[in-house]
């Protein structure tokens, strides 16, 4: 990590030395491991004998390197599930607040810097702030030593391909069997571990790679479903695979179910045969965790998700940005995949960019300023929160910059008022949620959970206030039309039974002056809406 001379160099360059001194391997402080991660890298890629992925080290990554120093890793897959796997062990232990300041530490110093968080500037920087932020005055235990904390980790002592199976019954017999006559079917639910499997079959069946006589191709499938990402080469996924299922929690509800995948794999059992086992395990029908579906068997997979865990919204790397989706987002993302499936009859998910082109053009419609669609779609820019706010100032100035250089280059198009930009946008989001809501009831009934526990997450809060606003128009008309009255009330009880059905009845029933609960108000905004549309 050869630097050049900037800011703050010099001082980290000191604070590395004495980080180094004041620590020695065996007998760490969560600063000392980083500095000596830090400075075995540093060596080897100026020696030039360390592997290619030794460049993709993140700070999270160089702080574990150091905890296991002098120990080397064969490739980056099994460093990987190494480092996941010594995080588990910390997270039990009394160091890990401890982590959670280094984590924040990496990040604020990627923030205040302006160096991506795996440049090797801030990675030097960063020993200045460990320093300064006392992380280096608690050695950590012995037992979290990754000599020994590790050792019979998963990753380490292989998984046992001999366990015993379980007997099919005539009833998995008959699961198993549908399953394969209709992928799709079985795919309604994919959150699930068989839902997800069952899509992963159907995208392999259509591809040409679903070979119903090799039980090995479940064991692709599960990954397929559950972990990969839509660019994985075919030719590497063989591999990936391996690394994932070595990377798995063994505490996790789905470890059994792959093992079971694993070992059917090795008996000579058809993938009918093999199912008609895997229905005879309650966590084949089970959500499967956000953390079994992540790929963490690899450098620089860790850090990311953990500070999203402790409240940052951004992390920046040199080759890609991460931004934490609040929990509006991710349901209305989950929501358009939902009814995108249902409406395919097939589950696939929905297309990104057609999404895209399609919410700009719906915001040319709304009338939001071109400007700003200019620099949405044109400069790949995130709008910024219907609040007002942005997600960083640098998220500030990047689209300030989009907005003056589509208005030098259109005059004609006048400048935008941010107060009245805002403004439309905030009536535009919140007349989108309200159509979400109307095409699917899982989310409606998300919105009424947050509504009914008063979630303050500013999203919810721009919808809370815009059905708020339409208080007095929603009531007048709402009395005035038998049809939408009753349109309201059956909307009510489809989404939250006789008592949500109840409360919107009764509150046709006040007078304009009266307050009125808040969820029965949102059913009608969006019965309303219904109506309208």
């Amino acid at each position: 990590m050869e630097q050049e001379h900037f800011p703050g160099a010099a001082a980290a360059e000191a604070a590395l030395s004495r980080l180094m001194r004041h620590n020695q391997p065996g007998k760490l402080s969560l600063a000392g491991a980083y500095a000596w991660g830090y400075a075995a890298i540093a060596k080897a890629q100026m020696d030039g004998d360390g592997p290619a992925w030794y460049d993709q080290l993140d700070p999270l990554d160089l702080l574990f390197f150091g905890a296991a120093f002098p120990k080397l890793f064969a490739h980056g897959t099994e460093f990987g599930n190494a480092r996941t796997a010594w995080l588990r062990v910390l997270r039990k232990s009394k160091h890990w607040k401890d982590l959670q300041s280094f984590v924040s530490a990496a990040v604020d110093v990627s923030s205040s810097s302006g160096y991506p968080v795996d440049d090797p500037r801030a990675l030097l920087l960063l020993n200045g702030c460990l320093e300064r932020a006392g992380l280096d005055r608690r050695k950590l235990a012995s037992t979290l030593n990754p000599s020994t904390a590790i050792t019979n980790a998963r990753f380490a002592r292989g998984v046992d391909v001999h366990l015993p199976l379980p007997d099919p019954s005539e009833k998995t017999r008959a699961q198993a069997a549908e399953f394969l006559a209709d992928f799709t079917v079985a795919g309604a639910n994919s959150d699930t571990c068989v839902g997800l499997l069952a899509d992963a079959c159907f995208l392999l069946d259509r591809l040409g790679h679903f070979v119903r006589g090799d039980a090995g191709i479940l064991l692709i499938a599960m990954y397929v479903g559950l972990a990969a990402t839509d660019d994985e080469p075919l030719d590497e996924l063989s591999d990936r695979v391996r690394a994932w299922v070595m990377g798995l929690d063994e505490a996790s509800p789905l470890t059994p179910v792959v093992d079971a995948v694993l070992t059917a794999a090795d008996t000579g059992l058809t993938v009918e045969e093999v199912l008609q086992r895997l229905f005879r395990y309650p966590a084949f029908f089970g959500v499967v965790a956000p953390e079994d579906r992540r790929w963490h068997s690899a450098p620089a997979t860790d850090l990311t998700p953990l500070a999203f865990e402790f409240g940052h919204e951004r992390v920046d790397y040199t080759d890609h940005g991460a931004v934490q989706l609040d929990a509006v987002s991710t349901a209305w993302l989950e929501s358009i995949d939902r009814v995108f499936g249902e409406q395919s009859g097939d589950h696939t998910p929905a297309d990104t960019r057609q999404l895209v082109e399609e919410f700009a053009e719906s915001l040319r419609v709304a009338g939001i300023h071109p400007a700003w669609v200019h620099a949405f779609m044109a400069e790949d820019i995130p709008l910024p929160q219907p609040d007002g706010s942005f997600s960083s100032e640098e998220h500030r100035r990047e689209w300030q910059a989009a907005v003056d250089r589509y208005n030098r280059l259109h005059p004609e198009e006048g400048r935008p008022d941010a107060s009245v930009e805002f403004a439309k946008w905030r009536g535009f989001f919140a007349t989108k949620l309200l159509r979400v809501a109307a095409d699917d009831e899982v989310f409606a009934r998300q919105l009424i959970d947050w509504f009914e526990h008063d979630v303050r997450e500013q999203k919810v809060n721009v919808l809370f206030d815009f059905v708020e606003s339409a208080r007095d128009v929603l009531l007048a008309a709402v009395r005035d039309d038998g049809e939408l009255r009753t349109a309201s009330i059956a909307l009510a009880e489809r989404w939250g039974g006789v008592e949500l059905a109840k409360d919107v009845t009764e509150c046709l029933m006040f007078d304009l002056d009266d307050l009125v609960d808040p969820v029965a108000l949102f059913v009608v905004c969006v019965a309303y809406f219904v109506r309208r549309a």
